[in-house]
């Protein structure tokens, strides 16, 4: 049952944010927009395409044959008032058979298979929800419609056709964030209703076991590039028979860890309400040209320890792709190589995958981007989850050894017990004078914590101005 993602739909507060996030800062195009029940936009680039839907309370009736206004679960629910992205729209050859291999698996129906005639041609959907929390899915088929997007949808004045020079060409994965315990069910589900296939997270690691790092006592099946990120990952690929790489993607199922409470998916499951759409990456021809346009237009992407590029051969590894390491450490680029060792050869780097990781595009911490450049490589990064890991222990050992170095900079022997006499410029002049409170700056760094001035002493060495200022004035 092939079928490829037709659109992801965004739900957000204020469109006009969301437009300008990704038009300058992703270089998204504006091609469509429409207005209703709430405001509506739609923004591509090369196959990637996004319906933006700001969130509204309106309750108007749809106006004569169009696609419907679907609504994100926080229109109904009051736990959920935030920004989210919530619809994955598949394109599917048979919508019919797609709607009910779903709900026969515990789909609800939101609404059944309609078909829409238009000047334009026609189209045939059907909207059901899906077996992760607030991702719901329309299933279209659109192969007799020719207009901009879908029926309801104006072309916007200025569109251009720029597929070619898109740097974000088409969506490599989609990433749900799930709770504990959920994933198998959900994988399973895909695989039932829509023959998706499971895939390997790394090449070299048994899913069922997951990487670990015994220096660090930590365990993944995969993972972001933050080593608190830590979580279970697996995933399923949905392909056409024609094997088109813009067209196939794959689906990627993150659950917390049960002993990492500080991780992202724990920390995506608190600040979303629940589970739900965390990430969507881009593919893209060339990494390093991409990321130099899209950081200028205003961007932000995280960037690795600085002691990720300076790890045993990482150097040599980005230099045997053709790519320089400032320049890879300047953007914060990310590479995963994989080797072949032919016969009286050194390894060498045959394939790779180049990645990074945007900053969250929503005011909560939730829903990021991510960008990848493949070069043969069917992986998502299992080495460098395993280098960022050896980054991060490297950076904090030299954290430690700097507060070390400073600590011995900064210790000294204890001082004497300071003792204050006045002196004419303490005293201004014998008509003015108002003794003054001895005052003792010290900080753990330069002074001995028990070399402090008790009431006491302060008391005696009152006192002795007072006689010295007497002294004084019987003098003059």
């Amino acid at each position: 049952m092939p079928g490829y993602i037709h659109h992801i739909q965004w739900c957000v507060t204020d469109i006009e944010v969301a437009k300008k996030s990704l038009m300058e800062g992703y270089q998204f195009q504006l091609i469509a927009s429409r207005e209703g029940q709430n405001r509506e936009a739609v923004l591509t680039s090369g196959e990637i395409t996004f319906l933006l839907s700001e969130r509204t309370a309106s309750q108007q009736p749809d106006l004569g044959a169009c696609y419907p206004w679907l609504r994100c679960k926080c229109r109904d629910e009051p736990s959920h008032q935030i920004d989210s992205v919530f619809n994955v729209c598949l394109e599917v050859a048979d919508v019919d058979k797609t709607f009910i291999n779903m709900t026969s698996n515990g789909s609800e129906i939101l609404h059944p298979p309609v078909t829409i005639s238009t000047p334009q041609g026609s189209i045939h959907y059907a909207v059901v929800t899906s077996p992760c929390n607030n991702v719901i899915h329309s299933l279209v088929n659109t192969h007799n419609f020719h207009g901009v997007f879908l029926p309801g949808f104006a072309a916007c004045e200025t569109v251009n056709d720029k597929t070619e020079d898109a740097m974000l060409t088409h969506i490599d994965h989609v990433t749900y964030v799930v709770n504990e315990g959920e994933s198998e069910n959900i994988l399973g589900w895909y695989r039932d209703c829509c023959g998706m296939e499971k895939f390997q997270i790394t090449s070299d690691d048994d899913p069922e076991v997951g990487t670990v790092f015994t220096d660090v006592g930590m365990k993944l099946n995969a993972g972001d590039w933050i080593s608190e990120w830590m979580c279970r990952e697996d995933g399923v690929m949905w392909t056409d028979e024609l094997e088109q790489p813009m067209r196939n993607f794959k689906l990627v199922i993150a659950e917390p860890l049960a002993d990492r409470e500080d991780s992202h998916v724990h920390n995506f499951l608190r600040d979303h309400g629940g589970p739900g759409l965390q990430h969507i990456a881009f593919s893209t021809d060339n990494i390093t040209r991409t990321m130099k346009k899209l950081t200028k237009n205003g961007a932000f992407f995280r960037k690795p320890p600085p002691t990720y590029y300076t790890l045993e051969g990482k150097i040599e590894e980005i230099q045997a792709i053709g790519e320089d390491p400032k320049i890879f450490q300047e953007l914060g680029i990310l590479i995963d190589p994989e080797y072949t060792k032919e016969k009286n050869e050194k390894d060498r780097v045959t394939d790779y995958l180049l990645q990074i990781f945007s900053f969250p595009l929503f005011d909560t911490n939730t829903f990021f981007l991510e960008i990848i450049q493949r070069q043969g490589s069917r992986g998502f990064g299992g080495g460098n989850i395993r280098a960022l890991a050896a980054s991060i222990i490297e950076l904090e050992k030299q954290h430690q050894e700097q507060i070390m170095e400073t600590k011995k900079m900064l210790t000294r022997a204890p001082s004497r017990k300071i003792l204050k006499t006045i002196s004419h410029n303490d005293m201004g002049t014998p008509y003015n004078f108002k003794p003054k409170l001895l005052h003792k700056s010290m900080t753990k760094h330069t002074f001995n914590l028990e070399d402090t001035i008790s009431l006491e002493e302060l008391k005696m060495e009152t006192e002795r101005m007072a006689k010295n200022m007497k002294s004084i004035i019987h003098c003059i």
